[in-house]
């Protein structure tokens, strides 16, 4: 009786493991498929009075911000942060950092002058 208790808490662990090890291969492979868009530039007959300013770890940010940029003939201003590039590190980052009450970190470009927008 005791073997084949062992039997079925060795298959539970076993099966824990494997669903633990496909969800976190699927969370990789979805943080690096992305909506693609083409690169964006504004035309340069109109001058426009709107900004699309975005933050983008995987991608599919960047892409929704470009078609609203294309669609206004924006400005764009992608905002970057060193500390969550796409990686798991990066991952950890920004979870552990969603959790604090107060984060600080460093972004590029610290400062956009919106006075034109």
């Amino acid at each position: 009786m005791k073997a084949k208790k062992r039997r079925v808490l060795m298959v539970a662990v076993v099966i824990i493991i494997v669903v633990a090890i496909v969800s976190f291969v699927l969370a990789q492979v979805k943080d690096r498929t992305y909506f693609h868009s083409a690169p964006y530039t504004q035309k340069q007959d109109k001058d426009s009075d709107v900004l699309v300013i975005y933050y983008s770890r995987s991608g599919n940010t960047e892409a929704m911000a470009r078609e609203v940029a294309r669609k206004f003939n924006a400005d764009i201003v992608k905002i970057e942060a060193e500390r969550y590039p796409l990686d798991y590190q990066g991952w950890r980052n920004a979870a552990n950092d969603a959790d604090d009450k107060v984060t600080l970190v460093q972004i590029t470009p610290e400062i956009v002058d919106m006075r034109k927008y």
